[in-house]
């Protein structure tokens, strides 16, 4: 069953993504856009100031807000099934609950888009002067003078290449950390459970991770990969964890009550 739950969380991921990513993809569009015409204005490379990171400080929320929506932990259904098979009506300590878990989700996913979107545009900025450099350093190795039309049109079209390639890691990497964390909070709200890890258990799972695969581990105990790096759920950096152990991770934790009949009487009864 948990291994039924794994598989159909990747799919909904791979679901949400797809917007996602349109919307990353048009951002750096924009950005490439936005670079050619000050380019060949002034021949400066355009900064990446605070209505950029705004943006997709935006951007990151809406999505986080639709992932999110999809995703739980599955246990307020089971403390739901259990009351029902006990004759047992939601009282005001289940609907307090309920409201705790998504105000919790709500915050952490609030403070996720702005920290995110504050190192993407700092990347993005490397990046845009990179390519810029780059791209010049060829003309002049070719005895070519670039003219600022000519830096304008041939960045802005690598970077915007540029850009739908890293959109990929953007998308797969906050994905993953907005659904595995609503899940992580609501469980924690609740108290007294178990997580499993799942990797994907195919060939593109990194070897730090297939180390990983069915530990299980008490709510706030965290997973410890092949690397020695701890995680409370996948992508989670909370704990000191690189991004060769967070980024572009599709495992999945499956989480389960140890006692649910203590936890019925306390929010049904």
């Amino acid at each position: 069953m948990t291994r039924e739950i794994a598989e159909k969380d990747l799919k909904k991921k791979l679901n949400l993504e797809k917007p996602f990513k349109r919307d990353i993809i048009d951002f750096y569009k924009q950005i490439a856009k936005d670079f050619a015409f000050i380019y060949m204005v002034s021949g400066q490379v355009i900064v990446l100031n605070d209505s950029y990171r705004i943006a997709l400080e935006k951007i990151l929320n809406n999505n986080f807000q639709k992932i999110s929506d999809c995703f739980d932990s599955g246990l307020l259904n089971k403390l739901d099934d259990e009351a029902k098979r006990r004759g047992l009506e939601k009282s005001y300590n289940r609907r307090q609950l309920k409201k705790d878990i998504e105000m919790a989700i709500l915050l952490y996913l609030m403070t996720r888009a702005r920290i995110s979107s504050e190192w993407i545009i700092e990347t993005s900025q490397k990046a845009l002067q990179a390519h810029t450099d780059k791209y010049i350093l060829e003309q002049i190795t070719a005895d070519k003078i670039p003219t600022n039309k000519n830096i304008a049109d041939n960045v802005s079209e690598r970077y915007a290449n540029w850009g739908e390639g890293h959109s990929d890691t953007i998308v797969i990497t906050e994905t993953q950390n907005a659904s595995e964390s609503s899940k992580n909070i609501e469980a924690n709200k609740i108290g007294d459970i178990l997580k499993i890890w799942h990797t994907m258990g195919d060939a593109k799972v990194r070897e730090s991770h297939q180390f990983m695969n069915l530990q299980t581990k008490e709510l706030n105990e965290p997973f410890i990969s092949g690397e020695g790096n701890e995680m409370m759920y996948p992508s989670d950096n909370s704990l000191g964890a690189p991004i060769s152990d967070t980024n572009n991770c599709r495992c999945t934790v499956v989480y389960d009550f140890e006692k649910i009949g203590d936890k019925v009487v306390k929010y049904y009864e």
